[in-house]
Formats: structure tokens, C-alpha cells, sequence
């Protein structure tokens, strides 16, 4: 057999050998890789949430539905040239007291990861500002 051959063999082992260590390492490097495109993903989408948080607060009040479109659409535009990333606003609440919250969910699709099965990985975010005082 292969094994009893290798076994019996010298020569050549030192590359077998290190051909197989390196396959948890290019995984690991591989996931990595996925996890810092998570992170920055993740960063973007909370961002540009913060920022149509805080344009609603800078706005004269308005219902959850008029906060809700004029977040979605600050979020757009700023998430627009993310094809990695799949998004969506979940909700956006404006309150008596001025504070507006909002969250967002989505997907990012995986590079490495998907060799494993993982094809998109979830992300969340939530974003918040209270309303300046006019």
C-alpha cells in the first residue's frame, strides 16, 4: 500500500509531510481572510447607519415611517458599492423623548468559508442619536 511504502521510503517524506501540515494552515489563513471581510462589512453597514441616524435627528420630527425611508435610503446610498454584502433596514423608531434607533441585518457572501459550506455569514447592527434641540 501507499502508507506501507511511504513508511518503508527515505526520500521525498519532508514534502509529503509538509504538503499536509499546510492544509489547516491556507484554512486558516482562508478564514481569516473571510472574517476580516465580515469585520469590514460590518463596519461599512454600521456606519452609514450612524449617519442616517443622525441625519434623521437633525431633521424636525417625523413619523417611524418617514425615519425609516430617509434611513434606508442614506443607508443605500452609501452601501451601494458593496456587492459582497446583502442588507436591509429591519426598523427605525423615533420616540417622544427624540431618541431614534435603527437596525440593520444582512449577509455577507464568504470567499474561503464556502468550501466548508458556509456560504454568507450574518451580521447586525444597530444604530442610535437623539434629536438636537432646536
Amino acid at each position: 500500500s501507499l502508507f506501507a511504502l511511504s513508511r518503508r521510503g527515505r526520500g521525498g517524506n519532508v514534502p509529503t509531510m509538509f504538503a499536509l501540515a499546510m492544509v489547516p494552515v491556507v484554512g486558516a489563513v482562508g478564514i481569516a481572510v473571510d472574517y476580516s471581510r465580515v469585520a469590514t462589512m460590518r463596519t461599512e453597514l454600521a456606519d452609514a447607519l450612524e449617519a442616517g441616524v443622525k441625519a434623521v435627528g437633525s431633521r424636525p420630527p417625523m413619523s417611524n415611517a418617514a425615519a425609516f425611508d430617509m434611513v434606508n435610503a442614506w443607508v443605500a446610498g452609501r452601501m451601494a458599492a458593496n456587492e459582497a454584502s446583502e442588507w436591509h433596514l429591519d426598523s427605525v423608531t423615533v420616540d417622544a423623548s427624540g431618541r431614534i434607533v435603527a437596525i440593520a441585518s444582512g449577509d455577507v457572501e464568504t470567499t474561503v468559508a464556502r468550501v466548508l459550506g458556509v456560504a454568507k455569514i450574518p451580521i447586525k447592527v444597530t444604530g442610535e442619536a437623539m434629536r438636537t434641540a432646536r
